[in-house]
């Protein structure tokens, strides 16, 4: 967004989110957003619930907004999603669910078609936002991009793309409707880029890539905050990242408990907002069955994931994928020594081991990493 010169109007900008919570996304947007030109645009941060942990640490200059209605439609997850679903839609729109009703028999074959178009029957409607605006970002992925296009009156719209298009899979008729609606489309991921291009090659050249920039002198001075919860004799595992099966906890478990049961003194910090409960629930009884439960810790959703990476002995990321593994850079800047799946962000990664997504290879890899800090040394 370049500046403009003097006496020119301000631009109206709307940014739509989904919460200030201290993920990837989030923490991504606060540096993206120390970078617009707050001075000469006047930019609101429209959110579907003002709320988060990182909320307070959005830059002056940037108005916030929440929807009046409909915005648990955004944040709803595995364990509120049939309430939710019930109050803000079927309730009030019930001719508009009905319609909605012939997707259920895909349910079973296929979940995830079925659950995005009940969404976007029930995320259509909600009513057009007032007014218009000379640029409409939807930073916050998918969901904000199908908000955006249809309930956002705006010249130029652009897209961010946090994640990586074919996981989980994603139907491309209908990303590829709603790609066309926008002018840019800004992916995190090299990777996306080209499959993008590939799959929609009449609109290639609005696929555009952006790396997510860190702010290594911001997270050295959070960092350098005293972090109790890890003060132990035990090595300290750490992964920041929300729970959801996505980011493979289920992989690295058995890997961690095989580790401990051959005498490592390890303890497994998971710092995160929860938005999948059962997954959760699943790993703690899993962590029981193993005899380790005291060992997995949830930490919870933090404003400051930073001084658990400078408290940290080895940092495990063992995503099934990742658009940019933003967590992973970030605990390079303490110089961490890290275990990473083989994502395509894990390449060139600083003091990193990467393995396959297997508890046997996470295995491997982190025993060879706790021994380098055993030893003190790097063994590669």
């Amino acid at each position: 967004m370049a500046k403009k010169a003097k006496g020119e109007r301000r631009m109206k900008i709307l940014i739509s989110g989904v919460t200030m919570a201290a993920a990837g996304t989030e923490r991504s947007f606060l540096t993206y957003a120390e970078s617009l030109d707050r001075e000469n645009n006047e930019i609101t941060l429209f959110l579907a619930e003002r709320s988060g942990a990182l909320l307070p640490y959005v830059p002056d200059g940037i108005k916030t907004e929440e929807m009046k209605s409909g915005g648990s439609l955004f944040t709803m997850n595995g364990k509120n999603a049939k309430s939710v679903l019930l109050r803000e839609f079927v309730l009030r729109h019930p001719l508009c669910a009905l319609k909605a009703a012939r997707y259920l028999p895909f349910y079973i074959r296929n979940r995830g078609f079925a659950a995005m178009r009940i969404w976007l029957c029930a995320m259509r409607s909600l009513p057009p936002l007032a007014g218009e605006y000379d640029e409409a970002v939807a930073y916050w992925g998918d969901k904000t991009m199908f908000f955006v296009a249809d309930k956002v009156r705006a010249k130029k719209k652009t897209a961010w793309l946090h994640f990586e298009y074919d996981y989980p899979p994603r139907e491309d008729a209908l990303y590829g409707e709603y790609f066309e609606k926008f002018d840019s489309i800004v992916c995190v991921s090299r990777r996306s880029v080209g499959m993008l291009r590939e799959k929609f090659p009449h609109i290639a050249e609005r696929f555009t890539y952006f790396e997510n920039e860190i702010n290594e002198n911001l997270i050295r001075r959070l960092g350098d905050v005293p972090c109790p919860e890890m003060e132990t004799s035990a090595v300290k595992l750490l992964t920041v990242g929300r729970v959801n099966p996505v980011k493979g906890y289920d992989i690295a478990l058995p890997a961690v408990a095989n580790l401990i049961n051959a005498g490592y003194n390890i303890k497994w910090y998971i710092v995160g907002a929860c938005d999948d409960f059962g997954y959760k629930a699943e790993l703690e009884r899993e962590a029981e069955r193993l005899g380790v439960r005291k060992r997995l810790i949830f930490i919870g959703e933090t404003d400051n994931p930073y001084r658990f990476m400078r408290a940290c002995d080895v940092y495990l990321q063992p995503s099934r994928s990742e658009s940019c593994g933003l967590a992973l850079r970030e605990a390079s800047v303490f110089g961490k020594t890290a275990v990473c799946t083989d994502i395509p962000s894990a390449a060139g990664a600083k003091n990193c081991l990467i393995c396959e997504k297997t508890s046997d290879s996470v295995f491997e890899s982190l025993k060879r990493a706790l021994d380098s800090q055993i030893k003190g040394q790097f063994l590669w």
